[in-house]
């Protein structure tokens, strides 16, 4: 390590950061003991990766060359993982409108350090990335913006992260800076969601932050057409709340479902509809988030994600309202970093600006946290046609939905019962219902149906009056 880090202070923060992350990820982390020796040695191997390495994507570019006795970028970013694996929390988004994919970046330093290590290494060493899981692989090269560190970045170190200490840029202090190894995991998980969608996030450029500052967000792109549009405008530009738990799938491999909680996209009328509710949670079943019709249902929420072993759980909300108060603030994520037994107290992790943070004893009433969730200036609106000519159906045709259902399962086991996989769904007589159909398609690692099946049962423990009856 010596070899490497050549300032004492850094090798003391930096094997003090190591003592923190063995003692806290032991406390804080529910794998089994043999699994949480397995996910720390995994991490170090990312960190080995780093350290001895001898060269990185920045190497071509001009403006990373660093003077004479500087800290490499590939030791600042070794020297950023391991500090942020032992306190997930310190993690900053920065003056960057990605709240979202900082909120995902605390809670899988806290779970699963050694998936986010290799993700930041991948990319710093090779400019690209490969997921875990669902195969997209992501060039930051692609845009140079995207992979250089930023003007933040360039001026983040741990110490003066520890200290309390702000940046210096536009000449001008910073609290709350985000690191070099956050921009990297932040804009990669991003674009692990935009670019299956056809659009690529980037950065602002050097441009962008010279003539905006911290105003400056970035833009999207359209990979085919190239053409650019702010941030976050329209609906795949954006990284949502099913996108956090889509690119979790994709980092960590572990296909969570109970961690991201999110008002549900109907009106106030319609989510007191319950066959509205019904034919609601049939659609949106495999999009791994617990979407709430009312306020009063997020303590249970909250409770089944740690009952399912998926915690520390992700909402969304209204940061204008309380317990944020941001006075220009907009649809905003936070971590919930604890809860009480009863849930009717909860701690909380703000990536925004650290001083609003509520960590430790659970000390904020919960709902107030669940009517910042159904605030009417983040609301998701009604839901669309399609769902609504769902619901008139099944209404105008009773025992229709029940046979569906059926239908659906029998498919699940004759399926097995051949000892087949799904290969071609056109010549296959046995999958001609267009939702099974559609599923198939947008799934084709479901080859036995298995999660098919396994959700629809989930959904008739809810909804037992659709359970087929023979």
């Amino acid at each position: 390590m010596a070899e490497k880090i050549h300032s004492p202070s850094e090798q003391k923060q930096f094997l003090d950061d190591i003592d923190h992350f063995e003692s806290n990820f032991d406390q804080r982390s529910s794998k089994s003991a043999t699994a949480k020796l397995r996910e720390m040695a995994d991490t170090y191997t990312q960190l080995s990766r780093l350290l001895s390495a001898d060269t990185d994507a920045l190497a071509k570019y001009p403006q990373c060359q660093l003077k004479e006795g500087e800290t490499p970028w590939r030791v600042r970013v070794a020297e950023q993982i391991i500090h942020q694996a032992a306190e997930p929390f310190t993690i900053s988004q920065g003056k960057l409108a990605v709240c979202a994919a900082a909120s995902l970046e605390v809670r899988e330093y806290y779970r699963e350090p050694a998936a986010v290590a290799r993700l930041v290494t991948d990319v710093l060493l090779t400019g690209s990335y490969e997921a875990t899981a669902g195969g997209t692989k992501v060039d930051m090269t692609k845009c140079p913006d995207n992979l250089i560190p930023d003007p933040f970045a360039k001026q983040f170190t741990v110490e003066k992260e520890v200290k309390g200490e702000p940046v210096r840029v536009w000449d001008r202090p910073y609290l709350d800076a985000r690191s070099f190894a956050s921009q990297l995991f932040e804009v990669t998980a991003i674009n692990l969601a935009l670019q299956p969608r056809g659009f690529r996030y980037e950065q602002p450029s050097p441009k962008d932050y010279a003539d905006l500052k911290n105003k400056a967000n970035g833009h999207t792109v359209d990979i085919k057409t190239h053409v650019t549009k702010p941030w976050g405008s329209g609906e795949n530009r954006r990284f949502t709340n099913v996108d956090i738990a889509t690119s979790a799938y994709n980092i960590s491999g572990k296909d969570e479902r109970y961690f991201v909680i999110a008002a549900a996209g109907l009106s106030r009328a319609e989510a007191n509809d319950p066959e509205i509710r019904k034919i609601y949670e049939l659609d949106n079943r495999a999009q791994r988030t617990q979407d709430l019709f009312h306020p009063r249902e997020l303590a249970n929420a909250l409770q089944k994600a740690r009952d399912a072993d998926e915690w520390p759980p992700i909402v969304r909300l209204d940061s204008q309202e309380p317990p944020i108060n941001y006075p220009d603030g907009a649809a905003h994520f936070l971590v919930i970093s604890g809860m009480q037994p009863d849930g009717s107290k909860i701690a909380f992790d703000n990536t925004w600006d650290e001083k609003r943070d509520h960590n430790g004893s659970p000390t904020i009433d919960s709902q107030m946290i669940a009517l910042s969730i159904f605030s009417s200036r983040i609301a998701p609106g009604s839901a669309d046609t399609q769902l609504l000519q769902r619901v008139n159906y099944f209404r105008s045709h009773p025992g229709q939905l029940r046979n569906s259902v059926d239908k659906w399962l029998q498919a699940h086991d004759e399926l097995n019962a051949s000892g087949q996989e799904i290969k071609n769904l056109k010549s296959d007589k046995l999958f001609t219902d267009p939702d099974l159909a559609t599923w198939i398609a947008e799934h084709p690692d479901d080859k036995q149906l298995t999660l098919w099946k396994n959700l629809l049962e989930e959904w008739l423990v809810k909804y037992p009056s659709e359970r087929p009856r023979h």
